[in-house]
């Protein structure tokens, strides 16, 4: 038996669609480390498409909305910013749109069955990691897959690296470092 669940509408835009050192929304320039950002992007515009209609469709006016307020955190696009202030970059993120109960919240101690109960209700997660394949990035979770084979049963988180247009996924047969990181909706969409 196979289960599989992908959240439609998560942004595909990669983290230098974003920022690059020649600026927000610049078309030139190098890369820079903003992938908690860009990933936290991806998913506002999922609540932006699922009626949160506080949060433009703009996937650059998203950014700009929340990216200030990153800075006070301790981002900067060399160093990126802490994953302990993840959390509370989601929260300012969720107040930059006039929303005051939407929260974030970081989990260490991380499961595959935490994501899947967060895609099951129909809410993208952040994963950051401090092991490879993804040593030191952010990625947005949107779905898994389970496949179970005989007496065997492999879990596989469907991810937006933010490097490529395209779904990867996190396999449960790899050991990852990292942290797990829940978005809460604010109660009321508009």
């Amino acid at each position: 038996m196979n289960t599989s669940r992908n959240l439609s509408n998560v942004g595909n835009w990669l983290q230098k669609e974003y920022e690059t050192t020649d600026g927000v929304g610049a078309t030139t320039g190098n890369s820079v480390n903003n992938c908690s950002l860009s990933a936290l992007a991806n998913i506002l515009i999922y609540y932006a498409a699922n009626g949160y209609s506080k949060i433009p469709l703009d996937r650059i006016k998203i950014y700009n909305s929340f990216r200030q307020r990153a800075i006070l955190l301790g981002y900067n696009n060399t160093d990126g910013i802490s994953v302990t202030s993840i959390d509370n970059l989601v929260e300012e993120a969720w107040k930059s749109f006039g929303y005051t109960d939407g929260s974030g919240s970081n989990n260490y101690a991380w499961s595959f069955a935490v994501f899947e109960a967060q895609i099951n209700n129909s809410r993208p997660a952040l994963f950051s990691l401090a092991s490879r394949p993804y040593y030191n990035h952010t990625v947005a979770v949107k779905g898994y897959n389970i496949y179970k084979n005989g007496t065997s049963t492999y879990h596989f988180l469907i991810v937006k690296d933010n490097w490529n247009k395209g779904d990867r996924f996190i396999s449960d047969q790899e050991f990852y470092l990292g942290c797990h990181t829940t978005i809460t909706p604010p109660s009321f969409k508009s």
